[in-house]
């Protein structure tokens, strides 16, 4: 399943008055991109009146939760801009994973990416001793508001889905945590991530090695060839999608969305 993340006004987002980056690329080549949400059916969305009301409880019940200060919590401004970015499942687990390493310098970290890594062995010793709730955590929550004090919370949203919820400052201190270990600075991350995930070749489990030998010269023509340490470099990736959302979203006061 792909995984999304949308920076702007939650007017926007929950009106679905955005294009995901599927969507834009699809448009840009003059094609016709029509998206559904479970089975086939169009996504969730509120209308104008709907949204309104439920933004503004949401974010009553949020402000006890994280601490908020007293509103206007966010920017709902309908002439803001925003931004979206391809996160994909497979970017975000080999952040998660990266980080517990980070944890756990003594188990050797894999080159490829597992099939699940949240049932990696340095992922589930963080889950068992309790220490999950740091930077792995933040990254994976659903949401994450304008915050100066650093909370994680849990809230039902305006489409009555329940979601943890974090604080744009609990958001930076997790970046920060993990950025060194990368080398990763903001000039960077912007540059990775405006350049999309980063092409991991062919598995052979899935396509076959027969079919693969049969367009291998072709595709390597194409595609830049996979990278040596794959979990490095979906980490990276997903981590400069995190930072530049992060910065986007300071600068227009407005909330981060994970969208799958």
């Amino acid at each position: 399943m792909g995984v999304d993340l949308f920076a702007g006004p939650l007017q926007r987002y929950y009106r679905r008055r955005w294009e995901t980056p599927d969507a834009a690329a699809t448009r840009a080549r003059g094609l016709d991109y029509r998206m559904g949400q479970g089975k086939g059916g169009e996504p969730l969305s509120l209308d104008r009146r709907a949204a309104e009301a439920g933004i503004r409880d949401f974010a009553m019940r949020l402000q006890p939760k994280l601490r908020l200060s007293d509103g206007p919590f966010w920017n709902e401004s309908s002439e803001l801009p925003y931004k979206a970015l391809k996160l994909t499942d497979e970017a975000l687990g080999a952040l998660v994973l990266w980080t517990a390493h980070l944890y756990r310098p003594d188990l050797p970290r894999p080159r490829r990416l597992p099939g699940n890594p949240w049932k990696a062995r340095a992922v589930a010793d963080a889950v068992e001793g309790g220490y999950y709730a740091g930077p792995m955590a933040v990254f994976e929550v659903d949401m994450v508001v304008p915050g100066a004090a650093e909370q994680i919370s849990s809230a039902v949203d305006p489409l009555g889905r329940a979601l943890s919820v974090t604080t744009s400052a609990t958001m930076r201190q997790a970046i920060r945590a993990v950025a060194p270990s990368l080398r990763l600075k903001a000039a960077t991350a912007a540059r990775i991530a405006e350049a999309g995930p980063p092409s991991l070749g062919f598995d052979f489990a899935r396509t076959g090695r027969r079919w693969f030998e049969l367009y291998k010269a072709k595709r390597q023509r194409l595609e830049p060839p996979p990278p040596e340490d794959e979990v490095k470099a979906l980490a990276t990736y997903a981590l400069s999608c995190f930072m530049v959302m992060s910065r986007f979203a300071g600068e227009h006061g407005v909330p981060i969305v994970r969208d799958e």
